[in-house]
């Protein structure tokens, strides 16, 4: 064995780090047993065995943990009552992230996590709670220099200058993102159930609700201040979500060059990402209502193997933009996919129809159960209902659209929100063929892309029959001769492919 590249173990404070952990994770149980019958001695002798028994079960657990990068593999021993030892090839390593929470920071310590799953699960990574950000940075470099091929024997001196910056988020664009995101806008809403139901497990709900019903009181009754009411609150909810954006992506800023996607983003708890390029199959532009009336739109990257923590947008996809104006937007994923911007081929007329019909479904029905019931309040309602899901449709038939050229295939659809996704034709692992009845009299079909390492699936709604063929070559030169036309919707082509080779799923 050659002498390790990089070598250590954990930084002496995580034990602190660890002590606090286990002090935090045990307050709700103490604050239980505070005010239950349990004598309050009791209760303060528990929680001092605990943090006197974590000390040097922490010192323990420091002193075994280290790990080692040597011979293009990184080596991981740990366990105190159970001893492990972990291997991972660095060429199957997906990802390095670095974070910094607050404690962290304070401390000037650093959480490096290194990504290793085939199919994007959180369960897969590996973890270092606790090290010296010279120390983090050094593991960082030994994975890129490894990927680059260096032959060198410092592979970490042979590692790269770190990537030109590509995009970097303005404040304005992280306030405006908070703004009309649901995914931080909810979050006061859920703050807000979560301390009730915590009042109601501690018995203090009667005082929570004493206490509504006074500022019920002291608000204003009728249908002007209730409407303010509602309106102050909703600013509440904008402005706590514009600023949950701003704290959370404060210094967004995205690295690029041709091996490697590096974001970083953060205020209180600071965040790298290093992702492979090579991992990279495919980008995705998304509008929201309220994105498309700012004429602004945010992206991400299909990364395969990215665990689902990694930058809390679900496994396989990895933020590049959390919203700019749609060029800028567009350009970014134009520069880490070329061909994205294509320009889109329209969707049969049947398509529309398809749209329409299906966004009217459901109010058509409520508005048929008003008839019957005969009151003026729901038909009214539901024929409101079914003049604005037509919008809807005739919004979501205007999205339609697809490409396949220059080995990319690109697809649009959606209204509430529009996406528009740009893949590799090389990275899919299967494709599937997919018609209703009602789309096989229409000449529709619908093509779903699988990919591989837990990326998921991308699919073309409402293709006409004679589309198909031209996706389908694109996407996998081999899985089809011709496109077939049964009444079935079967398709002819060439025979299942070999081991190694890439499949596709035919389905009526």
């Amino acid at each position: 064995m050659t002498a390790p590249v990089v070598a250590g173990r954990l930084h002496p404070l995580s034990v602190l780090l660890f002590s606090t952990g286990l002090v935090r994770n045990a307050l709700p149980a103490v604050l239980a047993l505070w005010i239950s019958s349990v004598p309050r001695w009791a209760v303060v002798a528990a929680l001092a065995a605990a943090v006197v028994l974590g000390i040097p079960y922490g010192l323990l657990r420091w002193w075994r943990f280290r790990y080692q990068v040597v011979d293009g593999r990184l080596e991981v021993d740990g366990g105190v009552l159970v001893r492990h030892r972990r291997v991972m090839p660095l060429e199957r390593i997906r990802a390095v992230s670095l974070d910094e929470p607050p404690v962290h920071r304070l401390l000037g310590l650093t959480r490096a996590r290194i990504e290793a799953a085939a199919a994007g699960s959180v369960k897969s990574e590996l973890a270092l709670s606790a090290v010296s950000r010279s120390a983090a940075v050094a593991l960082q470099r030994a994975v890129d220099g490894h990927r680059a091929g260096s032959s060198s024997g410092d592979p970490i001196a042979a590692t790269p200058a770190p990537p030109p910056m590509l995009h970097r988020a303005s404040p304005g664009m992280l306030l405006l993102a908070g703004a009309i995101s649901l995914r931080y806008t909810l979050v006061p809403i859920g703050l807000v159930g979560g301390v009730w139901g915590t009042l109601g497990d501690f018995g203090l709900d009667g005082l929570a609700e004493r206490t509504v019903r006074r500022l019920g009181g002291a608000v204003p009754h009728g249908t002007t201040s209730v409407g303010l009411t509602l309106a102050l609150l909703a600013i509440v909810v904008l402005i706590a979500g514009a600023l949950g954006s701003l704290i959370s992506d404060f210094g967004f800023r995205l690295s690029a060059d041709p091996r490697r996607l590096v974001t970083e983003r953060g205020l209180l708890s600071r965040r790298s990402t290093t992702a492979n390029r090579a991992r990279v199959q495919g980008v995705e532009v998304t509008q929201s209502l309220p994105a498309r009336a700012f004429r602004v739109a945010a992206a991400g990257a299909a990364v395969g193997g990215l665990a689902a923590s990694d930058e809390s947008v679900g496994g396989g996809r990895l933020r590049l933009v959390p919203l700019a104006p749609r060029d800028a937007t567009e350009a970014v994923a134009e520069a880490i996919v070329p061909g994205q911007s294509a320009a889109l081929a329209a969707h049969p007329p049947a398509a529309r129809t398809r749209r329409i019909t299906r966004a009217v479904a459901i109010p058509a029905a409520g508005l048929v159960v008003s008839v019957v019931l005969q009151h003026p309040w729901l038909v009214a309602g539901s024929a409101l209902a079914c003049v604005a899901m037509i919008a809807v449709g005739l919004d979501r038939a205007r999205s339609l659209g697809h490409a396949a050229t220059g080995g990319v295939v690109v697809t649009r659809h959606g209204s509430f929100v529009r996406r528009r996704s740009a893949l590799d034709s090389a990275s899919p692992v299967a494709i599937s063929v997919r018609s209703t009845p009602w789309q096989r009299r229409r000449g529709l079909r619908e093509v779903r892309i699988h990919m591989g390492l837990g990326v998921g699936s991308r699919r073309i709604i409402d293709l006409g029959v004679d589309q198909v063929g031209p996706v389908l070559d694109q996407v996998s030169r081999w899985a089809v001769s011709s496109p077939g036309n049964a009444p079935d919707g079967s398709f002819r082509g060439s025979p299942p492919p070999s081991s190694g080779q890439r499949g596709w799923i035919p389905s009526s």
